[in-house]
Order: structure tokens, then C-alpha cells, then sequence
């Protein structure tokens, strides 16, 4: 029976996919914890603190207060100025007294360049450069800047270090009133502290008196100690606590303290009237405490009862996401030498995953994880390593042996690239080059190194890991390459069919996830858009896709094309209805659930009216697909109009 179809001729701004991400840090996701490195103020005074973060020379996060009295911190930018990228975190004077504050900080390591920089307007957090090149002195690392002996001159530490002999923490001081730059005042006052960590300038029990907290590790144990001023106004110091905050009681028994490398940060957290300390634990628990300071003593301080703050709980590395027993809830799968840690959504739509093995199929050695039905059999390959794994039934978790896998690998995708119906494998390597593999006609695990050419801008610098997907469903696979320096690089085919790629962005979604990075796509939240899963050694990192992604501000006639399916679930064959308003171009496409195209059911020319069309639930060869969720989506007159999905039960 034909549909009757109500249209109506109007004005609208169309959706287009160009893809649009937003960070979802709750759940587990994001920062695998704070790294050792940050400090914390009001950068924009706007009452609620910031918190930079980072490690060595990676960009820096840039976190916030979610109100002013709060522990808890959201994401406000993962590229702290458009990733800068210091050995150490800056530090913000305000040098010639003009209320527009510097910005200092290290480029590279050792005794690279140091840049000062200066805000444009008030509050603005836009800086120009003043000098790149601040550095006179081998400096290595910067305090924050005080005026210690009240002469009206800014004081800071800087840390140097002289070869053979070790570090030096030295007392610098302003030229003159007003002027950028720094000279010597007094050398080595921590001459028995060999460290490399960067201390801080504060008054802590408010007596007038400057202290300084530095950290020391020795074996075993953690020192940290605490100097305050002999007197106003003079640079001379005494050590009046070797074991301030007395850490060691906070730490896990066992753990290797040379882990623990903090730059100790003290600031009015909840603004409450007492300083707090920001410590991270060292080791595989990922934990944060936060100490405040007593109110019978401003020089104690305390652990809250509910300071203990636990960041990502999902722990591997080279996930992939998949729904192996077609529960519709996926299944999350990370490596970690020698396990595999495996996770499942916790429900349907739900971005929280929950840990079900920690050594998934019994493996005792694994670095990497691929699912893919390489045979075609309806049974997913399991490829570990160097070795080929199969499911022993459909839906199942149980695979069983099959074969080695002969090819050494970063990391690999799989993908018809060229529509031909051999599986292609694109594998990177630690040096970041990128190879292409075709599978062989007669054994399909067996794939021969084709020197087909890429692209010239394929190859990436170390440690390049693959991923295959239609990110923009336009028919052009998207490569997306994880790389050794944290970004993600995203190019597309040239055109349909074609082995040749284009480098589209060089850091997708502007974000650094630390060293070792990669990426994963997959519908999470049930609403046809695939989600990205990013991965560093920083952590795991979910970025959601806007349903409001981008708009084509240009005039069309909207049509109502009633897009569906029935049966759904279905076994093995539905009916695919749709309605045009006028005579169109139509493109019918099947795809699963990550992105990757199975079949295109029609390419034609259609009247306007109610039209059917029927997929058999094969797939461009023939062949019957394995139980699942898959997307059907149509194209009018090369414009998609809408994307559905469907369930296919076998």
C-alpha cells in the first residue's frame, strides 16, 4: 500500500555532517590523571581557579572550577595556547606593573630557549611575543615571582644545572623597577638538594615570612622540605621542617617513588580561608589527594575525608570498540602487556563501561587488539599480536586458535579500499611509515606489501597507528594515523576507490592525548553519529559528535522521505522504504556500525512517490554479513538526507 505523502515547500537551513566533537571528561573518560606538572590560579579573574597541567614537553591541559568552592574540575581546553609546548608549566608575573601579565616559559628541553611573552588587553589571554630568547643563564626551570626582601623588585628561583656537578637553585631578582629582565643575586641556597623540581614562593602560615617547599626523593622516601625567611625582608633561609605534609604516609606501600616527580602547588582551593596541597599518587591507582590546612594550625595539614579524587578508570592500551555477542551494548577492549583488559557499556546509549576480565580469552602476552571477519565466514578473526584467532560460533567471546600472523606492526586497519573485494591492510610502523598490504585471492589471512603509493604526505614521524573509516559517509575512506607526539592526523581518499590519500587536518579535533596516540570511531549514544575514542599514554578520551554539527545556510525544498525499514530486527532480509517529493538521484548504502561501507543497494534515477527497496543482508561480494547493527543511509541528488539503523538476528 502506497503512503500518502504531505509536503510542504519552505525555507531551512540544512544539516550536513562535518563533523563536530564534544570532550565528555565524566564517565571514567579523560585524563588518566592529573600529571605531575601544574600549577593553579585565576588566570582570567574570573573568581574560579584554573588548573594547568602538563607533563615535560607535551601541551599543556587547561581545567576550571566549576564553581568557586568546588574540587571539581572541567575541561576548558586541551591545547593551552594553541598547544604550547614547555619542558615546564609557565609561570604569569606582571613584571612592568602595566596589569597586562607575562608569560614565561621554556621551549624544548634542557637549556632550549626561553620565551617571554605579554597579554595583549587586560584578562585577554591573547599574548605577543616579547623575546624568544630570555635565557642568559643556562636557566632550567622558574619559580613563581615574589618580592621577598620588599624593595619593590620581583624575586624568583631558577633552577640551573652545571655538568658534572649537578643542579642549583638560585635567587634572581628585576634589574629595575618595571624591567623584563633578571639578574643574579645569590647562588646555590639549597646547595644538599640535588633535585630537579621547581619550588614555590609563599607566605603558608601568614607570619610575614616567605617559605619555600621543595620536593627531594631519596630511596624510598619522599622529603619534602619546607624553608622560611630568617627574617623580613632578606633572602637569607632556614630549614624548619625536612618532611612537611609527612606524604609518605599517603603513599601504597611497595610503589617506586622515583615515579613520584610533583612541582608542589599551594593555593586557596575552595577559597575557605585555608591553602591546599594538590598531590597525585604515584603508580597504576590514579589517584589525587587534596590536604588543607588546619584551622588550630596554619602549619599542619590535613587529608579530607573526601579528597581522594579517582580520574579514568579504563586502563590498556590499542583499543577497539565492537559489539562481539550483539547484546547492542559494546564491548571495549584494551592491551596492556601481558593482559587484555575487557570492558562492556554498562547499558544501552550509556558512556560508562564497566571492567568484566582482566585477562580476556586466557591471553597471557598482548600488546595489541583487531576484530575483523577476514575469511568472511560470518565468525570474527581475532588478530593479537602475531596471531590469528576465530570465533568458535557467532556472538561468542570464545576464539580459538587459527594461525601466526606474519606481519609486525604499530598498529593496522582493514578496508576494501579499492571496492574489489580483497581485504587491504594499512600498517604503520614505529618509524611512522605507513605501508599498504593486499590480501591474497587464494588464502585470506595471507596479505602481500604492495608498493602502491599512498600519498606523499602518508608517513608520519614514529610510531604510526592506523585507523580506517567514512567519517563523513561521502564514500571516501578517512585514514586517521596516531602518531609518537600525540596528535591525530586525518586524511581522506582523493577520490572513491582510489589508494592515493590527502591530508585533510594534521590534529584532528585540535587535541594532543600524550605519546603513542590512536583513535577509535563507533556509535556510542545511539543517535547515528559515530563517537570518537582517543587514546595516549595520558589516557582514554571520549569525544562525542554533534547532531548540529555544521549548516549549509542555503534555500532547498525540505522533503519528508519517511526513510524506514520493516521487519527490523529482521533475518536476513528487510525492506528498505523511502518517499521523494520530486524525480532524484538516489544513493542507497549500507554500513556497520563503525562507519566502514557493506553494500550500496541502489545508485539510480527514481520518480517522485513511495519507492522499496530490499537488502538480502549481503554484502558487495555476496556474501552474508554476521549478526549486528547497521546503518542505512539514503542520498538525494548527492545530498544525505537521512541515516537510519537496523538489526539484523540471525
Amino acid at each position: 500500500m502506497k503512503k500518502l505523502i504531505l509536503t510542504i515547500i519552505i525555507s531551512f537551513v540544512s544539516l550536513l555532517y562535518c563533523q563536530t566533537f564534544t570532550e565528555t571528561t565524566n564517565y571514567g573518560w579523560g585524563r588518566s590523571s592529573l600529571y605531575e606538572d601544574f600549577i593553579i590560579l585565576d588566570l582570567d579573574n574570573d573568581g574560579l581557579l584554573e588548573v594547568l597541567n602538563t607533563r615535560g614537553s607535551l601541551p599543556q591541559d587547561w581545567w576550571e572550577q566549576i564553581s568557586p568552592d568546588s574540587y571539581e574540575l572541567k575541561i576548558v581546553e586541551r591545547n593551552f595556547q594553541d598547544g604550547l609546548q614547555s619542558m615546564y608549566l609557565p609561570v604569569f608575573p606582571d613584571l612592568d606593573n602595566d596589569g597586562l601579565r607575562e608569560m614565561i616559559y621554556k621551549i624544548g628541553g634542557n637549556y632550549s630557549n626561553w620565551v617571554l611573552e605579554e597579554e595583549e588587553t587586560i584578562n585577554s589571554l591573547d599574548f605577543s611575543i616579547i623575546t624568544n630568547n630570555y635565557n642568559t643563564d643556562n636557566w632550567w626551570g622558574m619559580s613563581n615571582f615574589s618580592d621577598m626582601n620588599n624593595n619593590g623588585l620581583y624575586d624568583c628561583i631558577i633552577l640551573t644545572h652545571e655538568n658534572g656537578v649537578g643542579f642549583h637553585y638560585n635567587i634572581y631578582e628585576q634589574q629595575t623597577l618595571g624591567n623584563f629582565e633578571l639578574q643574579l643575586i645569590q647562588e646555590d641556597i639549597f646547595p644538599d638538594i640535588q633535585s630537579h623540581y621547581i619550588p614555590q614562593i609563599i607566605d603558608i602560615d601568614n607570619n610575614g615570612l616567605f617559605d619555600i617547599v621543595i620536593q627531594d626523593n631519596i630511596v624510598n622516601h619522599i622529603n619534602i622540605y619546607r624553608y622560611e625567611q630568617v627574617s623580613e625582608n632578606t633572602f637569607e633561609l632556614n630549614l624548619i621542617d625536612y618532611d612537611f605534609l609527612n606524604i609518605n604516609q599517603y603513599l601504597t606501600p611497595g610503589v617506586s617513588f622515583s615515579y613520584y616527580e610533583e612541582n608542589l602547588y599551594c593555593k586557596d582551593f575552595n577559597q575557605n580561608g585555608s591553602l591546599n596541597y594538590i598531590l597525585r599518587h604515584p603508580g597504576a591507582e590514579e589517584r589525587v589527594f587534596i590536604l588543607e590546612q588546619t584551622l588550630e594550625d596554619p602549619n599542619e595539614f590535613c587529608l579530607l575525608d573526601d579528597s581522594i579524587v579517582e580520574f579514568n578508570n579504563i586502563k590498556g592500551a590499542n583499543h577497539t570498540l565492537i559489539d562481539l555477542d550483539n547484546d547492542l551494548n559494546l564491548d571495549l577492549f584494551t592491551a596492556t602487556n601481558p593482559t587484555i583488559y575487557f570492558y562492556e557499556q554498562e547499558n544501552f546509549n550509556s558512556y560508562q563501561f564497566e571492567l568484566l576480565n582482566e585477562q580476556f580469552n586466557g591471553m597471557e602476552e598482548a600488546t595489541s587488539i583487531k576484530f575483523y571477519d577476514l575469511d568472511a565466514d560470518g565468525l570474527l578473526d581475532m588478530i593479537i599480536d602475531m596471531t590469528i584467532w576465530e570465533q568458535t560460533e557467532p556472538f561468542s567471546y570464545n576464539f580459538d586458535f587459527v594461525e601466526e600472523f606474519e606481519y609486525w606492526y604499530v598498529g593496522f586497519d582493514f578496508a576494501d579500499l579499492n571496492n574489489d573485494g580483497l581485504i587491504d591492510m594499512i600498517m604503520g610502523d614505529e618509524k611512522g611509515t605507513v605501508v599498504l598490504f593486499i590480501q591474497s585471492d587464494t588464502n585470506p589471512y595471507e596479505f602481500e606489501h604492495s608498493t602502491i603509493n599512498l600519498g606523499s604526505e602518508i608517513n608520519s614521524q614514529w610510531q604510526a597507528s592506523p585507523r580506517i573509516v567514512d567519517i563523513d559517509s561521502d564514500g571516501k575512506y578517512d585514514l586517521f594515523i596516531g602518531t609518537w607526539a600525540g596528535n591525530i592526523r586525518h586524511l581522506e581518499q582523493i577520490e572513491i576507490n582510489s589508494y592515493e590519500f590527502e591530508v585533510i587536518d594534521n590534529c584532528f579535533l585540535d587535541v594532543n592525548v600524550g605519546y603513542n596516540s590512536s583513535i577509535d570511531f563507533c556509535c556510542i549514544n545511539d543517535d547515528d553519529l559515530l563517537d570518537a575514542v582517543l587514546e595516549g599514554n595520558s589516557g582514554f578520551y571520549l569525544f562525542i559528535q554533534d547532531n548540529n554539527s555544521a549548516i549549509d545556510e542555503t534555500n532547498i525544498i525540505s522533503t519528508n522521505t519517511n526513510l524506514s525499514n520493516y521487519p527490523n530486527p529482521f533475518n536476513p532480509t528487510t525492506t528498505i522504504e523511502f518517499s521523494l517529493q520530486y524525480d532524484s538521484k538516489v544513493e542507497l548504502t549500507i554500513y556497520n556500525i563503525k562507519g566502514q561501507k557493506i553494500k550500496t543497494l541502489t545508485q539510480d534515477e527514481f520518480d517522485k512517490g513511495s519507492h522499496s527497496i530490499i537488502w538480502n543482508g549481503v554484502n558487495e561480494n555476496g556474501e552474508a554479513v554476521s549478526s549486528g547493527v547497521y546503518l542505512y543511509k539514503l542520498n538525494i541528488d548527492d545530498k544525505t538526507e537521512a541515516i537510519k539503523k537496523c538489526l539484523l538476528l540471525k
